[in-house]
């Protein structure tokens, strides 16, 4: 009975082992298309979307990497911006700074996290809808 339990427990450990990260030749030849001289606006649009006052917030931007995100069907490589929005409120006071993750390519966000926000919709990729935009998740993702 111990040595069941003890496969099972080490099953469980290696299929939760992370893939591995990618090397510095693949981020190098990655094909994640040019960096849109415009990324800050179009993160902008869809951060909007979500907002009750959207004219009022204000954004934070982190320099922009390249990053394979393995959370889309195919992996996808693209350029990682990750930064706060802090906007009104229903009652004109500011929330404070969210944080939010966007990943793009070719010019349009394939992977976008922010207070309630994922693109794509988590549903699709059969993830339950609150896992991927609990607090701290846009975080993690911005971890190098």
């Amino acid at each position: 009975m111990k040595r069941v339990i003890g496969i099972f427990l080490l099953s469980l450990l290696f299929g939760c082992a992370s893939a591995p990260r990618p090397t510095a030749q693949e981020v190098i030849s990655a094909d994640c298309g040019p960096l849109p001289e415009n990324y800050e606006e179009i993160i902008k649009s869809v951060a909007s979307k979500s907002l009750i006052d959207p004219y009022s917030a204000q954004y934070t931007f982190s320099e922009p990497v390249k990053q394979l995100n393995r959370m889309t069907s195919p992996p996808v490589w693209g350029w990682a911006v990750c930064g706060t929005v802090n906007a009104k409120n229903r009652y004109g006071g500011y929330v404070g700074a969210k944080p939010y993750y966007a990943l793009i390519n070719n010019d349009r966000i394939v992977r976008f996290l922010f207070a309630g926000t994922t693109i794509p919709d988590s549903f699709a990729l059969g993830i339950l809808s609150g896992a991927m935009t609990s607090s701290g998740t846009s975080q993690d993702m911005c971890r190098n």
